[in-house]
């Protein structure tokens, strides 16, 4: 049954440690995912995770997300409200990203509260395209052939450095994700 923050009072009441069920740091079916974006990538999470026995809640600031409908509990908040915010935390035993576009703040005030995978330091080098190769680089990961544009690129998605791999198309350095903030 799928619940939204509008008509939802959970009696649950949040999540005591001694009371999630875990074994060794693992999270195990029965514990509550919480889930930042509602997005395909969420929905498709949710999915499985429900399917294994565990409860879902997805925060996000749009109603209609595709992770939304099948969310135990649905959170609709902009990602700078502290007290919605609040209430996630109290709601979830562990919290992921469905997109790595969430705000750091949002990340750093959740991991004071709850873990967070992937930590507040690992998005914030997936959210610059120039950061996140160079990290790549330095574990000897292997990456397409590119050079890192000195300009500035103004598109619907924002401002930023640009990225030029040698096909000849230009990514946003910051908030580009699939085909967003791309152009040729």
């Amino acid at each position: 049954m799928r619940k939204s923050e509008a008509n939802t009072h959970n009696a649950r009441g949040g999540c005591s440690e001694d009371k999630t069920p875990r074994k060794e740091g693992v999270f195990l079916p029965g514990a509550t995912l919480g889930i930042l974006g509602s997005g395909q990538l969420g929905r498709m999470s949710a999915m499985a995770a429900k399917t294994l026995g565990y409860r879902v809640v997805v925060y996000d600031e749009t109603r209609d997300g595709p992770a939304v409908s099948c969310a135990d509990l649905a959170i609709i908040a902009r990602f700078d409200d502290p007290v919605a915010l609040e209430r996630f935390a109290n709601e979830v035993d562990v919290v992921t990203v469905e997109f790595e576009n969430i705000p750091l703040s949002v990340l750093e005030f959740l991991e004071k509260r709850k873990p967070v995978r992937p930590s507040s330091s690992v998005v914030h080098i997936c959210q610059d395209r120039v950061q996140e190769k160079r990290f790549l680089l330095s574990i000897r990961s292997p990456v397409p052939s590119h050079h890192f544009g000195r300009g500035t690129w103004t598109g619907a998605h924002g401002t930023g450095a640009t990225l030029d791999p040698q096909d000849g198309c230009t990514r946003l350095r910051w908030q580009g994700a699939d085909q967003t903030g791309s152009g040729r």
